[in-house]
């Protein structure tokens, strides 16, 4: 009896200690300790796209065509990020990146026209390039080695160039195609909302995360005279979603 009672005070003890292990917080498992800087690559394969505001002052077709034909465009942002882990729950990540914007349209059908070179069909693409900065707060949820996590924070987009293509067909079934790599008119600075969710996978000496991400730009983006369905400037918003991957390294 006195054995069996020594077995389960033991089991007790050691239950409660493990608990502990991943509850006080003050106890540091070592899976993302605190006070540690990381440093490592970026990726995201996005689908991005733009609305135009049914308010702007353009040509009219923007109100009776543009959410009927725009739609998104798979593009990519790459480039650095580091992170502070603030404690076991908290970390502060940095991003210096690449990043592809914009979308394009559906094809779009023309009217007969006795002009042989004009188009019978087009389609357009925006591909708005820009250096973005963002700044995030990532939240942990447990203390194990695979934890999920929430991620929020603002990124200052700042632009590099565009080219605006246009692809079709003219009455001969002749291949059109056409750009323009203009910078003109278009907003030098556009400040952007970032949140995500997903997973974090702390190894020795390294860190793996793999999480959805979702961009939506604060402000209006001024699009010049690209736009399809306008003959001016038109003020726009620039979104994306895409998936994630941190490779972080522990220093």
């Amino acid at each position: 009896m006195k054995t069996w009672r020594f077995t389960f005070l033991l089991m007790v003890l050691s239950g409660t200690a493990l608990f502990a292990q991943d509850t006080i917080p003050d106890v540091d498992p070592g899976y993302r300790p605190a006070g540690r800087f990381y440093t490592g690559g970026f990726i995201s394969p996005d689908l991005s796209y733009s609305t135009i505001p049914r308010s702007n002052s353009g040509f009219p077709a923007i109100k009776n065509y543009q959410s009927d034909y725009d739609i998104s465009k798979f593009s990519v942002t790459v480039g650095l990020e580091g992170m502070y882990q603030i404690n076991q729950n908290l970390a502060l990540t940095l991003g210096v990146q690449y990043s592809g914007k914009g979308g394009k349209t559906k094809e779009i059908e023309y009217g007969a026209s006795p002009v042989d070179s004009d188009p019978v069909s087009m389609y357009y693409v925006y591909d708005y390039r820009y250096i973005d900065v963002p700044l995030r707060l990532d939240v942990y949820f447990t203390r194990r080695k695979v934890s999920p996590f929430i991620t929020a924070g603002a990124s200052g987009c700042f632009f590099i160039n565009q080219r605006t293509s246009v692809f079709g067909i003219d009455k001969n079934d002749n291949a059109i195609e056409m750009s323009s790599s203009s910078t003109s008119g278009f907003s030098a600075f556009t400040p952007q909302l970032q949140v995500g969710a997903g997973i974090d996978i702390a190894l020795k000496y390294s860190r793996i995360r793999i999480f959805p991400i979702y961009r939506l730009a604060l402000t209006d983006t001024k699009l010049a005279q690209t736009y399809a369905y306008s003959t001016g400037t038109v003020n726009g918003k620039l979104y994306s979603i895409g998936l994630g991957i941190n490779c972080f390294l522990r220093h």
